[in-house]
């Protein structure tokens, strides 16, 4: 067994990288694949999306980082077949607690062995372009990039993939993009529309890919998810909203 290795990451916050990476594990889960999430923001949203309190965790991210702390011993199961490292706040000081050499290398070190224990390994990354995503993206396989479809979100989208070219030159050969996703996507919005059409102009033009799969704004879909306490892919299966997730599941396993 080795498994995917898949970031969600961009430097923007807000565009759902923590709802996708929380929706997209229980489908493969529910096909008897082991996932594990691996938390690096320090807001701790993948331990909450799964009825978990980020500030009653002890063992997190942080210790196994910058403690030496076995990551084994900070893994908590959070559903079935669906493990999590998770982190809290205390990993809002990850960089500047980090000390030593090859600290970019620090999350590929601690973690790595873990990919013959499971087959799917997602990692929610904070919304920064710092040390804490240059782990990230020295360790990971491929890289999906959220995307909003509004004004300058295109350079945003510009300087995570520079940030992607760079790692990939320096530290991890092996990584890719492994497509451009638009989110909170408002299809009564002629802005969204016109700027999706922009984006997968300029994807085509750069050469990456664009999931045809986007995933629309629903302030409803949001309360209900507050309610149930668990990924709607497991709550609210047969929502209308939920089938763009499965949809982007079924399309990210014809690009791995």
């Amino acid at each position: 067994m080795s498994a995917k290795v898949i970031a969600l990451s961009t430097n923007k916050g807000g565009v759902l990288k923590t709802s996708v990476t929380a929706h997209l594990a229980p489908i493969w889960a529910k096909q008897g694949k082991k996932v594990l999430i691996i938390d690096m923001d320090g807001q701790g949203n993948s331990a909450m999306s799964f009825g978990k309190i980020p500030k009653k965790i002890e063992d997190t991210m942080y210790d196994v980082l910058i403690d030496g702390m076995a990551a084994e011993v900070a893994i908590m199961n959070v559903y079935e077949n669906i493990d999590l490292l998770p982190s809290n706040k205390k990993m809002r000081f990850f960089e500047n607690d980090l000390k030593g050499p090859n600290k970019l290398l620090r999350l590929k070190n601690a973690v790595n062995h873990l990919r013959k224990e499971y087959d799917v390994i997602l990692v929610d990354s904070p919304p920064t372009l710092g040390t804490t995503q240059g782990n990230i993206l020295a360790f990971v396989d491929q890289v999906i990039i959220p995307f909003q479809p509004e004004p300058f979100s295109q350079l945003s989208l510009v300087e995570i993939v520079e940030g992607i070219e760079d790692i990939q030159e320096n530290l991890n050969k092996e990584l890719r993009i492994l497509g451009i996703l638009a989110t909170l996507v408002d299809s009564r919005a002629g802005l969204h529309s016109e700027t999706i059409q922009e984006a997968r102009a300029y994807c085509d033009k750069k050469g990456w890919y664009m999931f045809e799969t986007v995933i629309p704004r629903s302030i409803r879909f949001a309360t209900e998810l507050k309610r149930n306490g668990l990924p709607a892919t497991i709550s609210l299966p047969k929502h209308p909203m939920v089938q763009h997730y499965f949809e982007l599941a079924k399309e990210i396993e014809e690009r791995w």
